[in-house]
């Protein structure tokens, strides 16, 4: 008769669930940024209707409750590709960009990293070497 271990169940489960309560949170928080795109989109003073160059450029008051850090202490990535696209990237839980635990919105829309990162292979590594969003990208 085998005993399942329910001593290191109980350990380990809380430890699992954490994890997950912060990739949540991690989307929750890439959702209300996307929320912060398009709502600078369709207020841009220029009539442009672009995504800004940086996360920091967008109206103080639209990310006043948001962050530029991830649920895990890591910088959140953004990149606008061209007038109307752009991604915007948490590391995940392990903080190494550009492998299959990273969470990626693209456009306001949450996708599979291998998915985006086939899509365009150079941005694996672009994505790795662009500034943390405080710090703007030009």
């Amino acid at each position: 008769m085998l005993r399942r271990p329910a001593g290191l169940i109980a350990l380990l489960l809380p430890l699992a669930l954490a994890g997950c309560g912060n990739r949540t949170m991690a989307e929750k928080l890439l959702f209300s940024w996307a929320q912060a795109l398009n709502t600078h989109l369709a207020t841009d003073a220029d009539g442009n209707y672009t995504y800004p160059h940086s996360l920091a450029d967008i109206d103080p008051l639209l990310r006043i409750t948001l962050t530029f850090d991830d649920p895990w202490g890591t910088p959140l990535r953004y990149r606008r590709i061209d007038d109307g696209h752009y991604d915007l990237v948490s590391a995940g839980p392990n903080a190494t960009l550009g492998d299959d635990d990273d969470l990626v919105i693209h456009n306001g829309l949450l996708e599979k990293p291998a998915k985006v990162y086939a899509r365009r292979p150079a941005e694996r590594g672009l994505v790795a070497q662009e500034a943390p969003v405080g710090e703007g990208s030009d």
